[in-house]
């Protein structure tokens, strides 16, 4: 058996260990290991019971907090993302669950393959070291997305299966998708305005607007519609007020307000919540004022991704409720900025801005822990994310040969 033998097999059996770390990795997040749990009870599932539970409460009668009196109960999701969820409730709740979670799962699987594509890794010996290198910086938001099974990961594939789709109708549909289901990839509409992607823009902005109108209307009839579409206002407005924003477990006032040593209601508070908000505005303005109308210098697709993942983390700042979960977008910026750190043919000061956004991002995961600060934890990440990302944009030059395909 010759040396280039001996390497490849060397490779698979590291392929393969790191296979099977990513399916304990995911089981383990998943179930906790606790499988009798899963089906004897619903303690376990979390954020799940929203998703089965309250649509068909909201297709028979209306949003809780309308039906309850009670606007402390909050569900501001489009009833267009009430009508995506209902088939989940024509099976019984064991069966949806196990379902849903088969979907975390996939997900999971589909974001990395799709990062890993976009990034021009898929055939690279070192693709799966620089997933695995990924997920461990963003494990945080990929664990309390899984244990929680919220959507987050299912609505990050969505996006990732339309950026490597090839047809501009079926991108549109997997966007307006993810923008009913999680308003926050409304920004991607403008984004692709921005980077010059006009037909996209106006597909999206067209399959969106169908979706958000048409589904209602053909799931709860016209007068129920009108009714959901009210009362998802009245939730959207209800969580931007005052008391709305004071509600949540975590928060950027929440985060300022313990750093100062002030209720995170007070004016000093907000203002210092604010102060962070405009500092991460600014440096996302200027990422996109920095790379407007610039060729990538490397891959075209990397170029793409990393604008998309900065529009996606542009309005998480502003939440009011900023959980770790929304953070899984930053998994296929890191996979970007990893390959750049490994890649010795990239700029040195590349090199060096990829590691600080690495070690950056570990650092306050485990030097911070703090319930209290995970928000302005979370913001700070971004901003070091953004950085990098950045860097790789304006300088990133095409990947060695040892990332290239072989």
């Amino acid at each position: 058996m010759n040396l280039d033998d001996l390497e490849r097999r060397r490779w698979r059996v590291i392929e393969q260990i790191l296979l099977a770390a990513f399916a304990i990795f995911v089981l383990y997040f998943l179930t906790g290991f606790r499988f009798e749990a899963l089906v004897t009870g619903d303690t376990r599932q979390v954020d799940f019971r929203m998703w089965y539970l309250l649509p068909p409460q909201i297709a028979a009668q209306d949003y809780p907090s309308v039906v309850s009196g009670n606007w402390l109960i909050s569900f501001p999701y489009l009833p267009s993302a009430v009508a995506m969820m209902l088939p989940l409730s024509l099976m019984p709740q064991v069966a949806a669950f196990v379902v849903w979670m088969i979907l975390q799962g996939l997900s999971f699987a589909v974001v990395i393959w799709a990062s890993l594509h976009l990034a021009g890794l898929a055939r690279s010996h070192l693709r799966l070291p620089i997933a695995a290198a990924a997920v461990f910086i963003v494990s945080a938001p990929i664990e309390w997305d899984m244990r929680a099974h919220n959507n987050n990961l299912i609505y990050l594939a969505l996006i990732m299966l339309g950026l490597v789709a090839r047809r501009t109708w079926i991108t549109a549909i997997l966007f307006a998708v993810t923008a009913n289901l999680k308003l926050y990839s409304a920004v991607l509409i403008p984004g692709f305005l921005w980077r010059g992607e006009y037909r996209l823009a106006l597909a999206s902005a067209v399959a969106a607007l169908v979706l958000a109108i048409g589904l209602p209307l053909l799931t709860f009839g016209v007068d129920h519609s009108f009714k959901l579409g009210l009362s998802w206002i009245n939730e959207i407005l209800y969580t931007l007020h005052p008391v709305g924003t004071a509600q949540p477990p975590l928060s950027l006032p929440r985060a300022t307000g313990t750093l100062l040593g002030v209720d995170p209601t007070s004016d000093a508070a907000r203002i210092a919540a604010r102060c962070a908000q405009a500092l991460w505005l600014a440096m996302v303005l200027g990422y996109f004022l920095a790379t407007w109308r610039r060729s990538p210098n490397g891959n075209a697709d990397i170029a793409r991704l990393s604008d998309v993942v900065v529009m996606l983390m542009l309005p998480l700042p502003f939440s009011s409720w900023l959980v770790p979960y929304h953070a899984v977008v930053m998994l296929p910026a890191f996979v970007l900025i990893v390959a750049a750190l490994v890649d010795s043919q990239q700029p040195k000061n590349l090199r060096i801005v990829a590691g600080i956004a690495c070690a950056g991002c570990i650092a306050l995961r485990f030097a911070v822990p703090a319930w209290d600060l995970r928000a302005g934890v979370l913001t700070l990440s971004l901003m070091l994310t953004l950085l990098a990302l950045g860097a790789i944009r304006l300088t990133a030059a095409p990947p060695a040969s040892e990332l290239r395909p072989v």
